[in-house]
C-alpha cells in the first residue's frame, strides 16, 4: 500500500448505485462543487463501493496562473499553472477545455517563453507569446484531500479528490474563499470506474459541475480571462450624438492607456508601452479626425499634453524594437558576423534602460498625473451641447461616413499618382493617410456590418504593412548609422568587425527597403480594386445612394 495513505476495504454494493451517467465519459479531469458543509473524508467515503479506497492524508497545494497580459495563452485554448507542493515545483501547461496536459517543465515559471528550456514546449510556446512576458494572474492555496479506487489486481482505475482553496493577493493576505471542490481523474483504460463514480456525483451526492479553476479564482479579485485586448471595438449605434461616441471613444483609448501605465513604467515587456503609445496616437487622431465635435477649448487644453506623451515615450519605444529586432538581423547575416553584433546588444541594452528609467520618472510626475486625472474629468461629465458644437449633437454614422469617404479619396489619390519615379516621401505621406483610414474605420467599426469592414480593414492592412516595411527599413537604416557613429565615440577600442557586420546589415536593410518598393504598384492595386471601391462607396458614400 503506497505510503501516506489510509486503506478502505470495500462493501458488497447495490446495483441501483451504478446505473449509467447520463454525462459523457472522456479521459478527462472532471470538477463539481462539493457543499459547504460536506466534510471532504466523508465525500471520499461515498466511492468505497467503486474498489479498495485509499484515502491519503491532507496536502496544501499552491497555484499560480500565469498568461500574458493580452491572455495569448487563453485566447489559444490554454493556461499555465505553477504547482507548488511539499516543496517540489512543476509548471503545467493545460488545454482549456479538458486539461488535457500539453507540456510540462519541472521548474518555476519564466518570465519570458524564450528562457524556457530546448524542447516541445519552448518550440510551441515561443511563437503564441513572442515578445510577451508570462505574468502572474492570480494565486490560490489549496488543502487537498486525494483518494485512489484500486481494483481486486490493486491497480488504481480513478482518482479523487477534494479541494478547500482561497485565493491570496499580495503580502500573501486572503483575497476570498473558493468553493469546495470535487475533482474525478479517470486512469486511462478504465471507463466503468468513471461512469460509477459520476452516477453517485451527480445522481446520489447531486453535485453540479464547477466552472473551471481559474475563472472561479479571477472572480474573486474581480477579473475574467481575457479581460484586456489592445484592439479598439466601441458599441455605437447610427443615431448615436457624435459627441456622446466620440466621448465614449476616447474613454476607451485612456482606459488602455490607463491598463498599461503599470507595465509600461515597470518594463515589464515591450508590449506595455507599444499599447500605450497606440492609445496616445489613436487619441490624438481622433482630435483631428473629427474636427468640430469636441469643444475647441478641450482641444486647446488637453492637445499638448498627449503631444508630450508621445514625445516622452518615443526614444524607449525605438530601443524596444532595435531590440526586439536584433534575432533578424542576426539571422540576416553569414554564420561568422552574427557574433559581431553582441557590442551593439550591449549599446542598445544599456541605452534602453537609460530611456526607460527617465520614462519612468516622467509617467511618474505630476504632470502625467493631472494630464490623466483631468482629461478623465472632462470625459466623464455629463455631456452638455450648449459648450459642444452643433456637429457634437449629430447622428455619428453620418459623420463617420463623411469623414471615411473624404479619407479613402484621399488614400486613393496619392496612391494612383505615385509611379516608378516617385520620392520616397510621397510612400510616406500615403503611409500617413493610411492610419488615418485605418484607424477611422476602427473607430467606427461597430456602425457597419462586421464582415464588410472587417474585410476593408484587412485589405488596407496589406497596403499598410507594405508601406511601413517601406519607411521602417529606411528609418532602421538610419539609425544604425547613428549608432555606429555614438559606438564609436563612446569606445574608441571597439573591433572593426562590429562596424563590418553592421555596414552589411544596412545594405541588407537598403535591399529589403527597395524590395518592399517592388511590391506597392500590386498592393495599392489590390486594396484598390473595384469589389473594395464598390464596398466603400456603398457603406460610406453617401450622395452615390
Amino acid at each position: 500500500m503506497p505510503n501516506g495513505f489510509v486503506g478502505v476495504k470495500p462493501r458488497v454494493s447495490g446495483n441501483a448505485i451504478f446505473a449509467k451517467s447520463q454525462t459523457n465519459v472522456t479521459n478527462v479531469t472532471c470538477h463539481y462543487y462539493l457543499n459547504d458543509e460536506t466534510d471532504p473524508i466523508e465525500a471520499l467515503h461515498s466511492f468505497r463501493d467503486l474498489g479498495q479506497l485509499q484515502i491519503g492524508l491532507p496536502i496544501m497545494v499552491e497555484r499560480v496562473f500565469f498568461d500574458s497580459f493580452d491572455w495569448r495563452l487563453y485566447q489559444d485554448g490554454g493556461m499555465l499553472v505553477q504547482e507548488q507542493e511539499h516543496g517540489r515545483t512543476r509548471s503545467k501547461w493545460l488545454r482549456l477545455t479538458d486539461n488535457q496536459l500539453m507540456g510540462m517543465l519541472m521548474a518555476k515559471v519564466p518570465r519570458f517563453p524564450r528562457d524556457l528550456p530546448e524542447g516541445p514546449m519552448r518550440q510551441r510556446l515561443v511563437p503564441l507569446l513572442e515578445m510577451r512576458a508570462l505574468l502572474p494572474l492570480v494565486k490560490m492555496k489549496s488543502q487537498v484531500y486525494r483518494a485512489a479506487v484500486l481494483d481486486k489486481q490493486l491497480k488504481t482505475v480513478l482518482r479523487l479528490s477534494v479541494e478547500l482553496g482561497c485565493v491570496h493577493g499580495n503580502g500573501n493576505s486572503i483575497t476570498g474563499t473558493l468553493p469546495p471542490r470535487f475533482n474525478l481523474e479517470p486512469v486511462k483504460g478504465y471507463i466503468k470506474p468513471v461512469l460509477k463514480a459520476q452516477t453517485v456525483l451527480e445522481h446520489v451526492l447531486r453535485l453540479e459541475p464547477a466552472v473551471p479553476l481559474l475563472d472561479e479564482a479571477l472572480s474573486i479579485i474581480g477579473r475574467r480571462a481575457g479581460d484586456y485586448t489592445g484592439k479598439i471595438k466601441v458599441d455605437l449605434s447610427p443615431e448615436l450624438p457624435a459627441g456622446e461616441a466620440v466621448r465614449r471613444i476616447l474613454l476607451n483609448l485612456l482606459e488602455t492607456l490607463e491598463r498599461n501605465l503599470e507595465g509600461a513604467r515597470a518594463d515589464y515587456d515591450s508590449e506595455f508601452l507599444h499599447d500605450f503609445r497606440v492609445a496616445v496616437r489613436r487619441t490624438r487622431s481622433l482630435f483631428s479626425q473629427v474636427k468640430g465635435v469636441l469643444p475647441a477649448d478641450a482641444l486647446n487644453r488637453f492637445r499638448p499634453g498627449f503631444k508630450w506623451l508621445g514625445q516622452i515615450t518615443g526614444s524607449t519605444r525605438d530601443l524596444d524594437v532595435y531590440l526586439l529586432k536584433l534575432p533578424v538581423y542576426r539571422e540576416a547575416l553569414p554564420n561568422s558576423m552574427q557574433d559581431d553584433l553582441d557590442p551593439l546588444k550591449d549599446y542598445l541594452e544599456r541605452h534602453q534602460k537609460i530611456e526607460q528609467r527617465q520614462l519612468a520618472k516622467l509617467l511618474d510626475s505630476a504632470r502625467f498625473k493631472h494630464l490623466c486625472h483631468d482629461w478623465r474629468m472632462f470625459l466623464e461629465k455629463d455631456l452638455d451641447y450648449l459648450s459642444w458644437s452643433d456637429k457634437a449633437s449629430k447622428p455619428i454614422l453620418n459623420i463617420a461616413n463623411r469623414q471615411i469617404w473624404k479619407t479613402y479619396k484621399q488614400v486613393l489619390r496619392e496612391g494612383e499618382a505615385i509611379n516608378v519615379n516617385s520620392a520616397a516621401e510621397a510612400l510616406h505621406e500615403l503611409r500617413i493617410t493610411c492610419k488615418k483610414l485605418r484607424y477611422l474605420m476602427e473607430f467606427f467599426q461597430t456602425l457597419y456590418p462586421e464582415g464588410k469592414i472587417r474585410a476593408l480593414i484587412k485589405a488596407l492592412k496589406l497596403l499598410q504593412d507594405n508601406l511601413g516595411d517601406f519607411q521602417d527599413l529606411e528609418v532602421q537604416a538610419d539609425a544604425l548609422r547613428g549608432f555606429g557613429h555614438q559606438m564609436k565615440s563612446d569606445e574608441a577600442d571597439l573591433p572593426g568587425e562590429v562596424f563590418m557586420a553592421m555596414g552589411v546589415l544596412i545594405d541588407n536593410l537598403h535591399q529589403g527597403q527597395q524590395a518592399e518598393r517592388q511590391k506597392f504598384a500590386d498592393r495599392f492595386a489590390s486594396f484598390a480594386r473595384p469589389k473594395n471601391r464598390k464596398l466603400c462607396s456603398e457603406l460610406f458614400n453617401l450622395r452615390g445612394r
